[in-house]
Formats: structure tokens, C-alpha cells, sequence
């Protein structure tokens, strides 16, 4: 069984480690991130604060990518106002939508009030981008 750590869990390991190593004899360790080339250190040191970042995410979140638990709503019916117009107004309406069914994908998993929160204001955002989108179109 693979348990969930958190990303403060991995930022402590990582602390544990790296003090260990400091006090280590040279003898005793050779540390293998020095031997390689450095965009391969850098890039693998930002994949595994990644990993451990999406790990705890999946989670805290369940899987709220899962085709049964995706919500869609704002972002469908985005689609049908918009139709064929991909103007900049529009594209932004459509991706605050998707934030939106995101948020909302979400509360498939444990509760979290920080989905709810964020849900709420990317909802207000929503409101005010659809009015000021629904006003441009009447102006045309």
C-alpha cells in the first residue's frame, strides 16, 4: 500500500537528508546529484518536489479527473454562449468556466474549504466576465 505524504512531509525528509549528509564523512557519501549534469540535477530536483506535490494532491482532491467524477457544467454551457467565437473575451470566459467545473471535480473528493472559497470567487469572476462578454456581443 502506498501511503500519501504531504508536501511538508517531503520538505522535512529532504531537511533530515540533507543535514545527514552534512555531517556525513566524505567517505561514507558520494553524492550522486553532484556527478550529474546540471540540468538534469536541477530539472529532477523540481519533478520530485512535482511529484510529491501532485501525490498529495490526488490525495487531499480523489480523483476528480476520473470521467465519472468530472464536472463540466460552466464549461458547457460556455461553450453553447460562445459558439464559434474564440475572440480573446471569449477564450478567457471559457478557461474561468473550466476553473470553475475544476473547483467543483473537486468536491468529489474529502471536503476542503479552500475548494469552496476558491469556487466562489472564480464563480464571481465568471459573473462579472459573462456580463461584461453578454454586453460586448449587444454592442456589436
Amino acid at each position: 500500500m502506498n501511503k500519501k505524504i504531504t508536501h511538508a512531509q517531503v520538505k522535512q525528509r529532504v531537511a533530515v537528508e540533507l543535514a545527514r549528509r552534512a555531517k556525513a564523512p566524505d567517505s561514507e557519501f558520494v553524492d550522486a546529484d553532484a556527478l550529474k549534469p546540471t540540468f538534469e540535477r536541477t530539472a529532477d530536483a523540481t519533478l520530485a518536489t512535482t511529484r510529491a506535490t501532485y501525490s498529495q494532491r490526488g490525495g487531499e482532491y480523489g480523483d476528480s479527473w476520473s470521467l465519472e467524477n468530472m464536472v463540466a457544467t460552466f464549461t458547457e454551457h460556455t461553450l453553447k454562449a460562445i459558439g464559434n467565437d474564440r475572440s480573446p473575451a471569449a477564450i478567457r470566459l471559457l478557461v474561468m468556466a473550466a476553473l470553475v467545473d475544476v473547483k467543483d471535480s473537486r468536491m468529489t473528493g474529502p471536503f476542503k474549504a479552500d475548494s469552496i472559497i476558491d469556487g466562489v470567487a472564480y464563480r464571481a469572476s465568471y459573473c462579472q466576465m459573462r456580463l461584461e462578454y453578454e454586453a460586448e456581443q449587444l454592442a456589436r
